[in-house]
């Protein structure tokens, strides 16, 4: 009766006495794994709560895309200016 649980533990990875059947190599590699995922997952969280950083970039993104309508307006009546002082000298050649 003691073998079924014994097959079930070592498919889950452990011995029936719960300890790993895994070689000190495979811990290794496994450890550096979650210390990889941790790190990760840490820098996350500390950009997600750096606030006056995400509140500096909100802003420079937000004058950037109001900028360019500025620019773009500047830009239409600066050619609108030329094109209007042609056709004035051009009617007034006439």
């Amino acid at each position: 009766m003691n073998q079924p649980s014994v097959e079930r533990a070592a498919q889950n990875g452990h011995r029936a006495n719960g300890q790993p059947t895994l070689s000190p190599e495979q811990l290794r590699v496994e450890i550096a794994r979650t210390r990889a995922e941790l790190a990760s997952t840490a820098e996350a969280l500390a950009e997600r709560f750096d606030v006056p950083t995400r509140v500096k970039q909100r802003l420079r993104e937000s004058r950037l895309l109001h900028d360019r309508p500025t620019l773009i307006a500047a830009a239409v009546a600066v050619v609108g200016s030329i094109v209007a002082i042609w056709a004035y000298r051009h009617r007034r050649d006439a």
